[in-house]
């Protein structure tokens, strides 16, 4: 009983936060053409392309949430569980990741200015174009001239 309360509970709320977003216009749920990239991912290695070494991530938590045109960052291990959030485009093989905002209501989404709150995503700067290598329903690659990403689907 008390976990079909709480399924319901969270199917609602799931249903209500999209409606919200979709009504306020912020995501178009019904005509997003990423295909695969929508999801949730696990950053599981960052491939160093000027030295060559890579850093196994796949024990850590940093994980990226695609879907429409926004994108969370958000890792529950990194600054105390904060969330940023970015708008992105998505085209021609590339990913373009706009300007990040720090997830804080409260105080209007504050515009990230510091790029040390987001490296270790695996992003370099605020804006960020990758070239997307791999795309399939369980993984993904972006890679720019100094980093590549890889991620596994959750």
């Amino acid at each position: 009983m008390k976990k079909t309360i709480l399924s319901l509970a969270l199917t609602a709320v799931t249903v209500l936060s999209a409606m919200s977003l979709h009504s306020c216009g912020l995501v178009d749920f019904d005509h997003s053409e990423n295909g695969h990239l929508d999801g949730y991912w696990h950053l599981v290695s960052v491939d160093s392309l000027d030295n060559g070494t890579t850093t196994d991530l796949s024990q850590k938590r940093y994980y990226w949430a695609v879907q429409g045109t926004l994108l969370q960052l958000y890792s529950p291990d990194w600054q105390s569980g904060q969330r940023f959030v970015s708008q992105f485009r998505y085209q021609n093989a590339t990913f373009t990741v706009l300007e990040i905002h720090v997830d804080r209501r409260y105080e209007g989404d504050p515009v990230v200015d510091d790029i040390n709150w987001v490296r270790p995503f695996g992003l370099n700067n605020i804006t960020e174009t990758f070239q997307v290598d791999n795309l399939s329903g369980r993984s993904l690659t972006l890679s720019t001239a100094d980093l590549r990403l890889r991620f596994k689907k959750m």
